[in-house]
């Protein structure tokens, strides 16, 4: 492949590609055990945890890890320090979202129980939300390995944590450690293969720019969320945790194969597609110049 006449050079592929594939095996070893061990009933209270971490992530993401891909100043140290600091508050916001929520959303699903676990996912995002993007800024430049280790890496210790909690609490929350536990592994990962200092710092010059590009992902993200689960939160409500439990699984393996070569082809192909676009603004600039 080219970009305006010039081959792309891409790092790392095999090592993204074996990432995503350990994380479409890791997700359905995660529902295969919690169903075989705990029953549908509590894969289903799993589900819902899932679920309502889905929802908020959804409807708060403002794509600024792409930004840092396609925007032309996302190569820049300002724009980095600008975006991590976002994902930051994001995270805690989304954290606190969850458990302010929680017992509303114990109350939808008929499950009181559900609170607990929900009080225990929150850690999740707030932890999540330390990682360091500069995994997602070299890939401007074609370079995956850092984000397919980081996969290999964070989903690998959360099964592995999913596992030991569910053997130990016979629990739907194991599915909530285990969330924490890749979260702990991603933001750990994530510093150690990254090639700038982590620091945050405001916009500045970069606000409108993360504002236009951010703004139209939130107006969509809530109906994209009840899209693709909505189906998922009536069965929820009207049937209950056995029967979304059931659900889920069959979803899992029918939809997870084309999810995982869609972020494949996506993550690939992002950095092309932005290239040639900021190659194709300069050379309109040059011509109106000329």
């Amino acid at each position: 492949p080219r970009v305006m006449g010039r081959p792309i050079r891409r790092t790392g592929l095999r090592l993204f590609a074996a990432g995503t594939i350990v994380a479409q095996v890791a997700a359905l070893l995660r529902y295969t055990l919690l169903a075989w061990w705990l029953g549908p009933e509590q894969l289903g209270l799993a589900a819902m945890l899932v679920l309502t971490s889905q929802f908020f992530e959804q409807i708060t993401d403002v794509g600024l890890d792409r930004f840092l891909i396609q925007s032309g100043a996302g190569n820049t140290r300002g724009a980095g320090a600008a975006v991590q600091l976002a994902v930051a508050l994001r995270g805690l916001l989304i954290a606190g979202g969850i458990a302010v929520s929680s017992g509303l959303i114990a109350g939808f699903f008929h499950h009181p129980e559900l609170r607990d676990g929900l009080l225990l996912l929150a850690l999740a995002p707030a932890i999540q939300g330390f990682q360091h993007l500069d995994y997602r800024r070299v890939q401007r430049h074609h370079r995956f390995s850092g984000e397919g280790l980081m996969t290999i890496a964070s989903e690998t210790v959360s099964l592995i944590v999913l596992v030991t909690a569910a053997l130990l609490l016979r629990s739907y929350v194991a599915i909530a450690i285990a969330l924490i536990a890749r979260a702990i592994a991603t933001v750990v990962t994530s510093h150690l293969i990254a090639r700038r200092r982590y620091r945050w710092g405001m916009p500045g010059p970069h606000r409108n720019t993360m504002l236009g590009f951010g703004l139209p992902l939130i107006l969509n993200g809530l109906l994209l969320f009840l899209g693709s689960q909505g189906d998922r939160l009536i069965i929820g409500n009207q049937l209950g945790a056995k029967e979304l439990g059931h659900y889920s699984a069959i979803i899992l393996l029918i939809l997870y194969p084309a999810a995982t070569l869609s972020k494949l082809l996506q993550s690939i192909h992002l950095p092309t597609i932005a290239a040639a676009r900021d190659d194709r603004s300069e050379e309109h600039t040059s011509e109106l110049q000329s």
